[in-house]
């Protein structure tokens, strides 16, 4: 699944898609579960944009692969849980890291 404009937002249900890429726009997840395979949240260093955004208020995601969080892209956990089944990185240098995460995560 690549979002590459807009808001998606789940708000319950099972969202499992075999891969995620947040390019441009975000995902919001207030609620559901799901098995989400490779998932990458930033826009890559060679396109101009703005950041992208995935933001956990709720829910219970299982990042069943690796997660990757460009330095134009914000994780950002506010309730609800995460299991990363792979390695987390976050690429960025210190002038464009804006990651706010609690918990396992990172």
């Amino acid at each position: 699944m690549q979002i590459t404009g807009g808001t998606l937002n789940q708000t319950g249900g099972d969202l499992s898609p075999d891969s995620l890429n947040v390019e441009f726009g975000s995902l919001v997840q207030s609620g559901g579960t799901g098995t989400i395979g490779p998932t990458t949240v930033g826009r890559p260093l060679s396109n101009e944009g703005p950041p992208s955004s995935y933001t956990l208020s709720n829910g219970v995601p299982t990042f069943g692969s690796n997660v990757t969080i460009t330095p134009y892209g914000i994780f950002d956990q506010e309730g609800g849980s995460n299991t990363v089944k792979g390695r987390s990185r976050c690429r960025a240098t210190i002038s464009t890291l804006v990651i706010q995460c609690w918990g396992l995560f990172c």
